[in-house]
């Protein structure tokens, strides 16, 4: 998840903060918005890690939790995060591209 307009990238590892973004993807960098593929295992809306965390406000600090689950009724949870105008980095983008012009510079 990328801080707009800069080089930083949010981090969840060892702590959240921010750090300058890789453009491979550091496992600390990766976040995704959870949804509709996870119905009855966590509620929609949330910023969850590979671990299985969740950016969550505690004690008025961002801190990594343990998901919300989701309703036991089937409900949906109002999202509290949405992706909006989600793209790609230019630097990921030309990273990737040098990759497949010259994969043997990557071996």
């Amino acid at each position: 998840l990328r801080v707009w307009n800069t080089d930083q990238c949010l981090v969840h590892y060892p702590s959240v903060g921010t750090l300058i973004c890789e453009v491979l993807g550091r496992f600390d960098q990766i976040f995704r918005v959870t949804g509709e593929e996870d119905a009855g295992k966590f509620a929609a809306g949330q910023l969850a890690s590979p671990r299985g965390q969740c950016l969550m406000k505690k004690r008025g600090e961002l801190a990594m939790a343990p998901c919300s689950k989701a309703p036991k009724n089937g409900a949906l949870s109002q999202p509290v995060w949405e992706r909006v105008d989600a793209t790609e980095p230019l630097e990921r983008t030309l990273y990737r591209q040098a990759q497949e012009e010259s994969p043997h510079l990557f071996a």
